[in-house]
């Protein structure tokens, strides 16, 4: 990040910090991604379920993939093999112990601004969890709720219309059309000015840019990957160039992440005896969880579904433990 923008950031950041604690939110800055996740850890007891909306912030900073390694009661949305399944999940997080989150843009004053189609986020910051954990990086802060506001709806809905490959029109042009398409995405806006009872709600500011070029689970950065390679080779006669794009050292940490998982996930079914399906992976994360226990003992791995659910299954073999 350039050293002009993370000045102001850690400038900025405890000012909004203290700005959120005036509203009585439980309030924290912390300068990098890595603090964020120590931070994050720390907010979640370990004795309550936890579950979240479709936040690429804390996947960004390595929360899911602590959260899937470690002991937690965990409410996980994608685990729904039908539609009907996944609602249930998302109902039952409404009663979690900590529901996790982003903001879709932060007023300076300390309100955050969140605009949503199903709502089930919306729902959860403003009652059901225990608690609420949001993350966000300080590129969703903005000078006044008005900005803020205009950061949700021309901003983050359609980059996540986008994401999620919904059917409207911010989603090819880029910016609010202020439709009322029926895959419309902006059908709540909440504005939450104050935390009621005082600290249910805690944020972490990070001074980061957060949610943007990696993307959830890494799918924007995948996207400009294969664009760049697509506009590098078009129209080449010479031997095929392939290009490979990271951020901020993103894929060699979710390597790591994902090899850590692994030998967790392989230990847990060495000791009960079960499989254990994890969560959707693109192709080659797939590879790196394979590759990864290719050679312990008692396992075995195999993918099943369709892409982009395609999933890794850790499974018992009783032929190998012998």
């Amino acid at each position: 990040m350039e050293a002009p923008i993370k000045t102001r950031y850690d400038k900025a950041g405890p000012q909004v910090a203290e700005a959120l604690r005036r509203r009585h939110f439980e309030a924290h800055y912390v300068s990098t991604a890595q603090e964020a996740l120590e931070l994050a850890l720390t907010l979640i007891p370990k004795d309550r379920t936890v579950s979240w909306g479709g936040t690429a912030t804390a996947a960004q900073i390595g929360l899911m993939d602590r959260l899937h390694q470690g002991d937690y009661q965990l409410i996980d949305r994608d685990t729904g093999k039908t539609p009907e399944e996944k609602q249930a999940l998302m109902r039952q997080a409404l009663t979690c112990g900590t529901f996790i989150m982003s903001s879709n843009a932060i007023s300076a004053d300390g309100q955050l601004v969140n605009i949503d189609g199903n709502a089930n986020r919306m729902a959860a910051l403003c009652f059901g969890p225990e608690s609420v954990l949001v993350i966000a990086g300080m590129n969703k802060v903005m000078g006044d709720l008005d900005s803020a506001i205009a950061r949700a709806r021309q901003v983050a809905a359609p980059a996540n219309a986008q994401r999620f490959d919904i059917k409207t029109p911010c989603a090819v042009t880029g910016s609010c059309g202020d439709c009322t398409s029926p895959d419309c995405i902006c059908c709540q806006m909440v504005i939450t000015r104050a935390c009621r009872p005082a600290g249910r709600i805690k944020v972490i500011l990070v001074g980061e840019r957060l949610g943007q070029l990696i993307g959830h689970r890494g799918e924007t950065l995948d996207a400009i990957q294969q664009l760049t390679n697509y506009a590098i080779n078009t129209g080449s006669d010479s031997k095929r160039v392939r290009v490979q794009m990271d951020a901020e050292n993103y894929r060699a940490r979710r390597e790591q992440s994902l090899e850590s998982l692994a030998r967790k996930v392989a230990t847990k079914v060495q000791k009960y005896r079960r499989s254990v399906t994890l969560e959707p992976m693109n192709a080659y994360e797939r590879h790196v969880i394979h590759a990864a226990l290719q050679d312990v003992p008692g396992v075995t791995t195999y993918s099943v579904g369709t892409e982009p659910n395609r999933r890794v299954v850790v499974s018992y073999d009783r032929a190998q433990a012998r």
